[in-house]
């Protein structure tokens, strides 16, 4: 990046931009502009991640709308959190999370501890209705209610472990009891 700079720097104070006329300053800038974000793109993209999937059942069943997490067991540097929600059939897919622009799909290769937690609010609130009134703590709500046992939703007790490999198949299925 800082190179792609010093570039640009030296274009434009050694004339090659200021002695063109309107269009070709344009037409300059638009090249310009083109080739930094490609550059910087490039190296946004090397995340080094891999696609990574499964598929959570509970009591024989799949479980729709469940957070799965995978958190690094060994806090290397580089290393990454990952997270994807379960569809209608169980099916999750990972993605990680870089900055607020770069949330690839997939995770690093590496040991992963694993979460899976599904919440819902008591029976006739929404979850928007619940965390209203959580939030104005006028009156007592009841707790949200576990969907799949608790357990599975911390990394101290749910028991739950992968490993992403960079050469073979990341398909992970979780079948959680009770």
């Amino acid at each position: 990046m800082v190179i792609e700079v010093q570039l640009i720097s030296k274009f434009f104070t050694r004339g090659h931009f200021l002695g063109r006329d309107a269009a070709g300053r344009c037409r300059t800038c638009w090249v310009v502009l083109v080739v930094f974000t490609a550059l910087a793109s490039c190296s946004r993209t090397e995340t080094g991640t891999i696609p990574a999937t499964g598929r959570v059942h509970y009591k024989g069943s799949p479980v729709e709308g469940a957070e799965v997490a995978l958190i690094p067991r060994d806090r290397l540097p580089g290393s990454r959190p990952a997270r994807g929600v379960t569809n209608a059939d169980g099916k999750f897919a990972v993605s990680s999370y870089f900055t607020s622009q770069v949330d690839t799909p997939g995770a690093r290769p590496g040991h992963y501890l694993v979460t899976v937690s599904k919440c819902e609010p008591p029976a006739g609130m929404s979850m928007d209705e619940w965390l209203a009134a959580q939030v104005d703590g006028k009156a007592k709500v009841a707790p949200l209610r576990y969907v799949v046992p608790r357990k599975y939703s911390q990394v101290q007790t749910s028991g739950l472990s992968v490993v992403v490999k960079t050469d073979g198949n990341n398909h992970f299925e979780f079948e959680l009891i009770d």
